[in-house]
C-alpha cells in the first residue's frame, strides 16, 4: 500500500502541496476589488480580467494564470503571493473554506502535473 500524497491528507502540511484553491471551472471564481488593483503591480494586474464591470482574475486551463508549479518536485505556488486578491488572502489553510476546496477539487492538480510532465491529462 502506497502512502497519500500530501495534499490527500486534510489539511496538508504545505499549500503548496494541494493548490486546489487555485482551480475552477468558472471564469468568476476569483473576484479582483480595488483595493486589489491598487495593490497589484503591473505584473499581477495583467493577470486581471476587466472587461466588465467587476474584475476577475483569469482562468486558463482550468487554473488561475497566477499558479505556477514545479512539475519535478510536485509543488505548486502563487507567482504574485504577495499581490494576490483578498479573496486568496482569506481562505487559511485548515479552514472550513480550504476543507471544501479540498473535497470538491481533489485530482485538479494532479492533471496539470501531469500535462506538464508530458502524461496524459
Amino acid at each position: 500500500m502506497t502512502a497519500p500524497r500530501p495534499a490527500d491528507v486534510f489539511p496538508p502540511a504545505d499549500c503548496r502541496d494541494c493548490a486546489r484553491c487555485c482551480f475552477a471551472d468558472s471564469a468568476l471564481h476569483v473576484q479582483v476589488f480595488e483595493v486589489d488593483i491598487d495593490r497589484m503591480g503591473p505584473r499581477a494586474r495583467s493577470f486581471v480580467d476587466k472587461s466588465g464591470a467587476y474584475g476577475f482574475m483569469r482562468f486558463e486551463e482550468g487554473h488561475c494564470v497566477a499558479l505556477g508549479c514545479d512539475a519535478e518536485m510536485g509543488l505548486f505556488g502563487c507567482t504574485i503571493y504577495e499581490e494576490r486578491p483578498d479573496v486568496c488572502r482569506s481562505l487559511e489553510r485548515g479552514t472550513s473554506g480550504c476543507r471544501y476546496e479540498h473535497g470538491a477539487k481533489a485530482g485538479r492538480p494532479d492533471v496539470m502535473l501531469a500535462r506538464l510532465r508530458g502524461g496524459a491529462s
